[in-house]
This record gives structure tokens, C-alpha cells and sequence, in this order.
């Protein structure tokens, strides 16, 4: 028995499969190695970019609460009211010399220079001309002259202060001539606006404004340009410190109609300047100012 195992021989066949199976195994390998670098690669997995909230530009930059859209000049505000945008005018109150106050006789009072509240309660009034008609104290005697050095033209007062109920009825009631024409309301107001001012726009609140009529017209119409009351009126009137307060071609700066018989009172230095110079007193004021 133990001679034959001695002599028996081990297969050939076993080391062959062995070799054959470990060169499969190398061969394998080597594939799956190449596949995996030619092949589809995953890429890395990465976290989104935190990216900020654009910042918009400054000028996109709003506040929570916007100002209110200016509104279109002029408008009707919530009581039914013509109002214009003090937008590139002359506001007294904020423009003369540097925004001291005005001396009294130099007071602007149009669209956009209300008269000042309670203005009328600190100012003495006295009755002037024969129709008992009222004006400021203080230019009083002045306008007095005048009357009595243009006498020979029969030269009278005919309308000077009114209180702003007078006001308010005279400018509703020339709204309402336009109303009834056919204008809209915006219209009306806009248009009755440049004869009649809205209570506290017109110098005929302040007493220093005195409409006056000669040479037999006192219809207060343009007319009245055609007189010699009026020719006397415009040469003599800087001699007793007034001048014509609305004249033609500055309809656009005073925002009212060209009234040859409305006169106003500013003092003997403004006045000569303002007349001799053809300005009105709004261009006077803005000269002052400089």
C-alpha cells in the first residue's frame, strides 16, 4: 500500500486550470480598470452656490412710503377747489431776501402767495372815495392824492378791499357764468380764476389794490384803456408809490387778465422802478431777490 502512493503521480491538468483561472482573474481586472477611466464618470456631488440677493441700482432703491405723485398744475382738490403747484414760482414766503419778511407794502398775493391767515385782523381799514370804499390805513392817504391830482379826469375809486366771503361769492359766481357757457368745472375755474381770484389769492383781500375808473368809464373793461383818465393814471401813478398791477403781455406771470384799471399800491421807490422798467410786481420781487 505504501509503495503505491509513492509512485503515484499528480494530474497535469490541475496546475493548467490554475494558471488559466489567474489569468482570466489578471485579464478581468485589467478591463474593469479601463472601462472605469474611459467610461462614465459621476461627477462630485457639490452644494449649490449661495448666491446673494441682487442689490438694485440706487436709484431703484425706494423708501417703504413713496411721496405722493405731484399732482398736475393746476387741479381741483378734494373740496372742489381750483389749486396750483407752487413749481418753479415765485414763492414769497420762502424767496424774498434770502426768506426774511416782505415789508407790508411789497406783499405778493396771487395763485401761489396766499395772503396770510387772519391777515385782515391786524390791518386798520378806513373808507376812501365817495362810494365809502375801503383800504389799508397805511397807503390810504396816498391813494387820496392821487384821486384828487387826477380829478380833472374825474378819476374815482370804484372797488378795493373785500373780505373773503365778498370773495368767495364774487369767484363762485364767475365760475358759474362759465358753467353755464358749457366749460367744465376745471375749465370754469380755471378760466373765471384769471378775473376773479379764490378767496385769500386776491389783492383785494389785503386792501392795498383799489380798481378805479375816469373819463366817465367805470365799467372796469379793457376800455378803459382807450380813456384819458388812463393815460394819466400810467404816468402819474409811481408819483404816489402805485402801480399798474396786472398789465398786458404779463398774463402768464400774474395769472390774471390784463386789467387796465386795477392799481395797486407798493411805495413810491418800487413803483417808479416797476413802471419805468414795464415789469409787474411779481418781476420786481424776483429781482429783489437776487
Amino acid at each position: 500500500m505504501s509503495g503505491r502512493r509513492a509512485n503515484r503521480r499528480r494530474s497535469p491538468l490541475v496546475p493548467i486550470l490554475l494558471v488559466l483561472v489567474a489569468l482570466a482573474l489578471v485579464i478581468w481586472g485589467i478591463v474593469w480598470l479601463a472601462g472605469d477611466v474611459t467610461g462614465h464618470v459621476e461627477p462630485p456631488v457639490v452644494d449649490d452656490p449661495v448666491v446673494d440677493d441682487p442689490v438694485p441700482p440706487d436709484d431703484e432703491i425706494k423708501d417703504d412710503e413713496e411721496e405722493p405723485e405731484v399732482p398736475e398744475e393746476p387741479y381741483i382738490d378734494e373740496n372742489g377747489m381750483l389749486q396750483f403747484s407752487t413749481v418753479g414760482r415765485y414763492v414769497q414766503a420762502d424767496s424774498y431776501q434770502g426768506g426774511a419778511a416782505p415789508p407790508w407794502n411789497l406783499l405778493l398775493v396771487n395763485d401761489w402767495n396766499p395772503l396770510p391767515a387772519g391777515y385782515d385782523d391786524d390791518i386798520e381799514f378806513v373808507s376812501v372815495g365817495s362810494n365809502n370804499d375801503v383800504f389799508d390805513s397805511r397807503a390810504a392817504d396816498a391813494l387820496m392824492q392821487m384821486v384828487e391830482a387826477g380829478s380833472a379826469y374825474d378819476i374815482a375809486c370804484v372797488s378795493g378791499y373785500r373780505s373773503a366771503d365778498t370773495q368767495d361769492y364774487l369767484y363762485w359766481r364767475k365760475v358759474q357764468q362759465y358753467r353755464d357757457q358749457g366749460y367744465s368745472e376745471y375749465d370754469a375755474q380755471l378760466t373765471g380764476g384769471t378775473v376773479v381770484k379764490r378767496p385769500g389769492y386776491s389783492e383785494h383781500n389785503c386792501g392795498l389794490a383799489m380798481d378805479l375808473g375816469g373819463s366817465g368809464n367805470y365799467s372796469l373793461n379793457t376800455d378803459f384803456e382807450e380813456t384819458e383818465a388812463f393815460a394819466w393814471l400810467i404816468e402819474h401813478c409811481a408819483d404816489y408809490g402805485f402801480i399798474l398791477r396786472f398789465p398786458e403781455g404779463k398774463e402768464d406771470i400774474t395769472g390774471v387778465i390784463y386789467e387796465p384799471w386795477h392799481y395797486r399800491y407798493v411805495g413810491t421807490e418800487a413803483a417808479k422802478y416797476i413802471m419805468e422798467n414795464d415789469l409787474c410786481l411779481e418781476e420786481y420781487l424776483e429781482l429783489m431777490k437776487k
